[in-house]
């Protein structure tokens, strides 16, 4: 189910969701790109999720699909708008999960609503960059340098690179993550019920120019606007040892910093494979 929120400001926000529409609320940060569609009907985990009584709630972030752009957003501003879906859902308490570049904005809506968030998955995620402008080893770190040095630039270059997915997703989706996907991301990618959903979610991440690919790049390289040491919810990081767009050394970074924090490595999963084990953790959360 796909829903549109429309701010106080005139903004709209775009969320979908999937599983048990009265389980155990999950509210889910997207990757970069995305969309509200990675937890829509659509969504290779929505049958689990549904069997294991947890409603999945995509929290588009500006910029992407239907929801609005916001230039010069910072990682700490998502929790607005989390905390506006919630309450329009009237959602009092929730985990929140985010993959790459979402696990930054699902560490952000921990730190600042530490009274609604009772837990938090983070897969895959970026450690903070604004301090060693480090990107060894990160399959986007052509766009996190020019995200430094030219974000204009940067910004022009996605509106080319969302024209181009619209026009011919399969070329471009090839040209984009040929090159970083492990081995295990492939046998995973071609699964019928992944490969189903990967091409039009990232149609639609492209709706809006990716202009919340922009952003996203540009709010990684800075500060985030919180410490993740005040992030007091439980944390599992689940991170692949052959992740070829975010190294495990940035969930190794973050699991020292944050202060109740798991990490749990997948030998051999990359970027994409690692969030086959997102149920199970889920599950697990649900269970206790």
């Amino acid at each position: 189910m796909t829903n549109m929120l429309v701010e106080r400001d005139g903004r709209t926000i775009g969320y979908a969701e999937c599983g048990d529409p009265t389980g155990t609320p999950f509210v889910h940060m997207h990757g970069a790109p995305g969309s509200r569609l990675d937890a829509g009907p659509t969504s290779p985990f929505a049958p689990a999720l549904a069997g294991l009584g947890i409603r999945l709630i995509g929290v588009e972030r500006p910029g992407y699909g239907i929801s609005t752009s916001r230039p010069g957003r910072r990682i700490v501003d998502v929790v607005g708008d989390v905390e506006a879906v919630a309450d329009h859902l009237g959602l009092d308490r929730f985990v929140v999960s985010g993959h790459s570049s979402g696990g930054p904005h699902a560490l952000a809506v921990g730190a600042q609503l530490p009274e609604r968030v009772t837990a938090i998955i983070a897969i895959a995620s970026i450690a903070p960059l604004a301090q060693t402008r480090d990107f060894t080893g990160c399959g986007e770190a052509g766009l996190l340098e020019l995200a430094v040095r030219d974000p204009d630039a940067l910004r022009a270059q996605m509106k080319d690179l969302a024209v181009a997915m619209r026009a011919d997703p399969t070329t471009t989706l090839i040209e984009m993550l040929g090159s970083v996907l492990s081995e295990r991301d492939i046998e995973v990618s071609l699964q019928p019920e992944f490969a189903a959903h990967i091409e039009p979610a990232f149609i639609e991440s492209a709706r809006g120019d990716y202009a919340g690919y922009a952003e996203d790049c540009i709010a990684e390289v800075v500060d985030w606007g919180f410490d993740p040491s005040t992030v007091a919810a439980p944390v599992d990081l689940l991170h692949g040892t052959a992740d070829l767009i975010v190294p495990i050394e940035h969930s190794r970074k973050l699991a020292k910093a944050l202060p109740n924090a798991s990490l749990t490595e997948h030998e051999g999963d990359g970027h994409v494979s690692i969030l086959t084990h997102f149920v199970e953790v889920a599950g697990g959360l649900v269970a206790e």
